[in-house]
């Protein structure tokens, strides 16, 4: 029992601190209109590497479970967010990656390779989506 609360725990606040780069992130774009847009660059760059951490973590639930499509879908997911950082300007490419992270957590609520992850983790993760993806539309406004 002792080591799920310690997880759940490191879990938290790991978690949760991986906001703070997109909070501040965010509010420097607005604040440091010198450099709004490597700030601007910055964060985008930050929420790729979290989008590819959330769907590089889906290949060990896949190989697990035995599951084929988890596998593609993170595959395919990766790829079209490496198109998305060519073909957009960093403005469109946070917007796009906004709604990139909310579908992963929609995914994330309904496919059955999922269905075994614990509430606080699903809970968590909404609020983590949302709050992330407000900081990236908030960072590509102007």
């Amino acid at each position: 029992m002792k080591a799920a609360i310690s997880i759940n725990s490191t879990v938290k606040q790991l978690g949760y601190a991986g906001l703070l780069p997109f909070f501040g992130l965010a509010l420097a774009s607005h604040l440091l209109p010198s450099v709004q847009h490597e700030l601007r660059a910055a964060l985008a760059s930050y929420a790729f590497a979290i989008i590819c951490f959330l769907v590089g973590s889906w290949w060990g639930m896949a190989l697990i479970r035995k599951n084929v499509s988890g596998l593609v879908l993170s595959n395919v997911i990766t790829l079209v967010v490496v198109a998305g950082s060519i073909m957009l300007t960093t403005q469109q490419f946070l917007l796009f990656e906004m709604l990139v992270l909310q579908a992963l957590w929609l995914v994330e609520s309904i496919f059955p390779l999922f269905k075994r992850q614990p509430d606080y983790y699903r809970r968590m993760r909404m609020v983590l989506s949302v709050s992330g993806g407000v900081c990236l539309v908030m960072a590509a406004l102007d």
